[in-house]
């Protein structure tokens, strides 16, 4: 007995391949390389975040508790939910290797604390389109205490950098000074009346 969803892909198969022999054989190759890319980067980016045995979600108890808080959250979402943890993921590896000293002897400790920020807001910026479907506001406490404890584990970078350069300043990096205004586009502003 075949189950629902087989039926359905078998439907849809058929109902596809009606469609395609429509076409020549150089579109059909054409959009069955297009979807087999598809598939494949779907599988690749999207599926391949576990995060029960990744150990940048369990970085601290308070990081291991709000993660499995949010984790009730992530089928309102998954791909939003990924996404999110894809960029802590970076976060939290860009911030520890900074605070290992890994850049040191490259002079670019700066750039790659601007990076871990970007990828910061960029999860948060992720975790937060959850609020959208939910509107919960245990999970908009959540996220926000995420965001603390990742401003919190910035702060001890830009601390630690800091202390670095103050002992041995150079022309290639400069004082962070955490929390600093974002820079603009001053004439994109006034383009769109901002």
């Amino acid at each position: 007995m075949i189950d629902i969803l087989n039926e359905k892909i078998l439907i849809l198969l058929i109902v596809i391949f009606i469609i395609i022999s429509q076409f020549d054989l150089k579109y059909i190759v054409l959009i069955l390389i297009l979807i087999f890319l598809t598939y494949q980067y779907y599988d690749k980016y999207i599926n391949n975040i576990n995060v029960e045995n990744d150990i940048k979600f369990k970085f601290n108890d308070t990081i291991s508790i709000l993660f499995s808080n949010l984790k009730g959250y992530k089928n309102s979402n998954l791909i939003e939910y990924k996404y999110g943890l894809k960029y802590w993921s970076k976060f939290i590896d860009l911030n520890q290797r900074l605070n290992n000293g890994e850049f040191n002897k490259y002079g670019l400790n700066n750039s790659h604390y601007e990076n871990a920020e970007t990828y910061l807001y960029d999860s948060i910026k992720h975790f937060e389109s959850l609020i959208l479907v939910n509107n919960d506001p245990k999970l908009k406490n959540t996220i926000d205490n995420i965001f603390k404890e990742g401003l919190t584990l910035l702060k001890k970078s830009s601390i630690k950098l800091n202390h670095n350069w103050n002992k041995n300043p150079n022309i290639f990096e400069n004082q962070i000074i955490f929390n600093m205004p974002k820079p603009y586009n001053r004439f994109l502003m006034e383009k769109y009346n901002m």
